[in-house]
């Protein structure tokens, strides 16, 4: 009786073991004319099977399941699919990076990862950016800032040029009119209120003890 219920079990898991010559890889696989030997296809990643070797041996391949290609606008590094340059991942696969670009529209951002288009004072032309953002964290560009608006929150990116090398020790033309100040040698966003005003690694800071008068700027080190 038990012998014939080990038969009936070894039927029931036959086919998912059956070895067919003419195609012995796993999904996703190739077999490498050289070698003989089954490898991932071109631009497909390997899936590493759910199993603990307790005893690995020098030199052991990871035990690989299949094989799954990489999405659109992807590339293989370090074993893993990843965004070229220029996309970033979004919950649709990899996005344009399209985040600071100039708009005057929501329209004008489509397609990228940076949806909407926040505009300039008086309706002036903005830049695309994320929105629904609850902390800096949440915002992916570089020293974006999360602010609380209306309708919602979103994204603001740093004054342009803030940071840039600058010659003249006051306001620099070159600067430009978002960050006009040059202060120790690079541009500065100046007239803050408090830190929320400054980009995430600034600080607002008092020139005033320098000379009566200078309105705060946004440094990275107060003096």
């Amino acid at each position: 009786m038990a012998l014939g219920v080990l038969a009936s079990v070894l039927i029931t898991w036959g086919p998912a073991c059956i070895y067919h010559a003419d195609d012995p890889c796993s999904p996703g696989e190739v077999q490498d004319p050289a070698s003989g030997n089954c490898v991932c296809a071109p631009n497909s990643v390997p899936v590493k099977r759910s199993i603990t070797v307790l005893m690995p041996q020098p030199g052991d391949q990871p035990l690989v399941s299949m094989c799954v290609p990489c999405g659109a606008n992807e590339e293989i590094v370090a074993g893993a699919c990843v965004c070229i340059a220029g996309y970033v991942k979004g919950t649709s696969g990899c996005l344009l990076s399209n985040l600071g670009v100039a708009c005057t529209s929501d329209d004008a951002c489509l397609g990228g990862e940076a949806s909407h288009c926040q505009l300039g004072a008086g309706g002036t032309t903005g830049y695309c950016t994320t929105t629904g953002c609850t902390s800096n964290g949440d915002c992916q560009g570089a020293n974006y800032a999360c602010v609380m608006g209306a309708p919602g929150s979103y994204c603001r990116r740093p004054p342009l040029n803030e940071g840039a090398v600058c010659t003249t020790q006051a306001i620099d033309p070159a600067c430009g009119a978002e960050a006009p100040l040059c202060l120790l040698g690079h541009c500065t966003f100046i007239g803050c209120a408090s830190d929320g005003d400054c980009s995430p690694s600034r600080k607002c800071c008092d020139l005033s003890k320098f000379q009566a008068g200078a309105p705060p700027a946004c440094q990275e080190t107060c003096l």
